[in-house]
């Protein structure tokens, strides 16, 4: 679906992205090299050499650090343990577990920052309703106070749809 997004297959339609695929067990760390942004899609675990070192030591961390997008979307591949072990310090949060169980209504997209770059093209009347999607199933979070929530679903707590975290750059003076 991401490909598909990116790249859409429409007559007369160029996209400024080029899409490449790797599977998440064969990931290196040179794949990283000349990239603009990684999307983590459903994604378990990563090998241990693209990871070593933790954090921002790691080639993952260091990717991030000189500028890299990095971006995670959690499904059902993903479990929390494994998950916080694996992205650590790089993720905007912490997973604790999953927010929903069997048979739970479910909960849509309601408070969105339009002025937030991700969201900016749906600022105008008729251009998107974010209420339309519905989801039943989604990740409880903490450790979140490092990043920004530019998106909340519906439910009582108003939990996270969208986390972001900025890194200094290498050679910044800020985020």
């Amino acid at each position: 679906f991401v490909r598909a997004a990116l790249v859409p297959q429409v007559e007369g339609v160029v996209s400024p992205f080029e899409v490449r695929e790797v599977a998440p067990e064969e990931m290196k760390p040179s794949d990283l090299d000349g990239m603009d942004v990684v999307l983590f899609l459903n994604v378990l675990k990563l090998p241990a050499e693209v990871t070593a070192g933790g954090g921002l030591q790691s080639p993952l961390g260091r990717f991030v650090a000189a500028g890299g997008g990095m971006g995670l979307i959690c499904g059902s591949k993903v479990l929390p343990e494994e998950f916080n072990k694996t992205f650590g310090d790089l993720a905007p949060c912490t997973l604790v577990r999953r927010a929903m169980a069997a048979g739970d209504p479910p909960v849509v997209i309601n408070q969105v920052d339009l002025r937030h770059e991700v969201f900016g093209e749906f600022a105008q009347p008729h251009t998107g309703d974010f209420s339309l999607a519905e989801f039943t199933q989604y990740f409880l979070v903490s450790h979140s106070l490092r990043a920004d929530v530019p998106a909340r679903f519906s439910n009582r707590d108003a939990h996270p749809v969208l986390l972001e975290r900025v890194f200094e750059q290498e050679g910044d003076s800020g985020p």
